[in-house]
């Protein structure tokens, strides 16, 4: 277990697939409900952020370069109420991790599981004294539908999204996008990849980290 490496996973109280007779007789209608899962979830941030809740000056360019309606109804105050603690609370986890290995001789590395289209890498790379250097790592995962559709709208959104000097975008092998070292920032990876198939979601992780790290669980 290393101590310079953070993965969080994002439960959203879906129940895993049932497979009776070697046959997955949920996948599909589960699968569609991750995504919309995470749609959702982008609107409650959203509805929160537009009400002063904290400020993300991301989420909107994205959800527009996705295609996506900004929702014009807020959400009712338990809602935005839930949604800002649990933002706060896995903001303030990273950024107490990233204090707490500040002066580590090793590469760190958060991995985001189910990270659908959280803007947390982007206001921790655009703050006045970012925390993240250049060889540090953020791996964020997600479907591949997901992944592909945050994919494309950081690549139409990348103005408002990085800071200058911009990013590189380049895809390889096992991700839908990476941002290339900036050089005061640490690298971004988003993965595209199935977190019920471990061997290859396992595969795309060590292809794209050094090695395993401690979970953090977010219910």
């Amino acid at each position: 277990m290393s101590r310079g490496q953070l993965i969080m996973r994002r439960v959203d109280g879906l129940d895993a697939a049932r497979h009776e007779g070697g046959v997955d007789r949920r996948a599909t209608s589960t699968k569609r409900g991750v995504i919309a899962t995470n749609l959702d979830a982008a609107e409650s941030k959203y509805s929160a952020i537009s009400k002063g809740y904290w400020e993300d000056r991301f989420l909107g360019p994205l959800l527009v370069a996705a295609n996506c309606a900004l929702p014009s109804i807020p959400r009712m105050p338990m809602i935005n109420r839930g949604t800002f603690t649990r933002a706060r609370v896995i903001e303030k986890s990273v950024e107490q991790f990233l204090r707490a290995t500040a002066n580590s001789e090793h590469p760190r590395q958060i991995v985001s599981l189910g990270a659908g289209f959280d803007t947390l890498y982007f206001r921790l790379a655009s703050s006045a004294n970012p925390q993240l250097t250049p060889r540090d790592r953020f791996i964020e995962v997600d479907l591949p539908e997901v992944a592909a559709l945050k994919a494309a709208a950081i690549a139409r959104a990348q103005p408002a999204l990085l800071p200058a000097p911009p990013h590189h975008l380049a895809p390889n092998s096992t991700s839908a996008l990476r941002l290339q070292q900036h050089p005061h920032l640490g690298g971004y990876a988003l993965l595209a990849a199935d977190l019920r198939k471990l061997p290859s979601l396992r595969a795309s992780l060590f292809a794209n980290s050094s090695g395993n790290g401690r979970v953090l669980e977010f219910h």
